[in-house]
């Protein structure tokens, strides 16, 4: 099992070396390290805000999570330059 285990590990490097993939982990119990992570916080939250705002019943929540990353990825960002992330990731204004 060890064996295997190494040379799964040895694979993935290689794999990471040729793509040229930074091969980082995050700390247990640290997600703030991770940007994925806070953009899945903060998208919880705005949900949260939104259906406690709108008073919406709890079985709305996935389309109140459909509606917030719409919003999210259509709003410009500091990070992004002022763009949107849609358009960092498409090139269409």
């Amino acid at each position: 099992m060890t064996k295997l285990r190494w040379k799964n590990s040895n694979k993935v490097k290689d794999i990471l070396r040729h793509f040229v993939i930074d091969d980082w982990q995050s700390v247990a119990h640290c997600q703030h390290q991770n940007a994925a992570e806070r953009r899945c916080k903060h998208i919880k939250r705005n949900v949260q805000n939104v259906l406690n705002k709108t008073r919406a019943e709890a079985y709305c929540w996935r389309l109140c999570l459909e509606y917030v990353a719409f919003i999210m990825n259509h709003v410009a960002t500091k990070s992004l330059s002022w763009h949107t992330p849609r358009e960092s990731l498409t090139g269409i204004t």
